[in-house]
């Protein structure tokens, strides 16, 4: 549903969103490696 509401609210915002999601999965992905390396992730 949040990518058709920001759609509908123009490029600016889809475009605002699409990089925000792609800051948020290379964090967490970053995040959940280092968790990982000590033991405190599965």
């Amino acid at each position: 549903m949040g990518n058709i509401e920001a759609a509908s609210h123009g490029p600016l915002a889809y475009g605002k969103r699409y990089a925000r999601r792609k800051v948020y999965a290379r964090t967490n992905s970053y995040t959940r490696s280092i968790l990982r390396s000590i033991s405190l992730s599965k």
